[in-house]
């Protein structure tokens, strides 16, 4: 079975996510997804306790998730970021952009927003790290697509 996990980016849409996922017309019937799951990141973390996994909850996601994938269904699981990376993304300003709108500005970003676009990311990827390794342990051959 195949299962790919997308980690969240600071300001990334859903369609961009979409767009990174092995579902060309050339795969069709290869690796495309059938199911499209998004792991809420409220319902994975602990979103009032700084990168805090609900283990619980990921859990039990994870054996729903393992069951499907046992059952031949190819999936493409998406989570939020939740306790993770919000509190960087929000410090260092990197949802508003390079120009401080929300858009990508000049192209050059200031050295704080690279730190904080960094450090946002070294977060979500450790929330990321976790789910796939929830998904491994459970026999689920889960790998991330990556969408930048």
């Amino acid at each position: 079975f195949q299962v790919w996990v997308v980690a969240p980016v600071g300001g990334a849409s859903m369609g961009s996510l979409f767009s990174c996922l092995p579902c060309s017309k050339e795969a069709r019937g290869h690796g495309k997804a059938d199911v499209v799951v998004k792991i809420g990141g409220s319902a994975c973390t602990i979103k009032s306790k700084f990168e805090t996994l609900n283990e619980v909850a990921l859990a039990a996601v994870c054996d729903q998730l393992a069951a499907e994938a046992r059952e031949g269904r190819k999936l493409a699981v998406i989570h939020g970021a939740g306790s993770f990376g919000h509190k960087q993304a929000r410090e260092y300003g990197v949802s508003k952009g390079a120009d401080g709108a929300g858009g990508g500005g000049n192209g050059l970003l200031s050295e704080r927003l690279r730190e904080g676009f960094s450090k946002t990311r070294l977060s979500v990827t450790t929330l990321n790290h976790h789910v796939i390794t929830a998904l491994v342990s459970r026999g689920v051959a889960a790998v991330t697509v990556s969408p930048c």
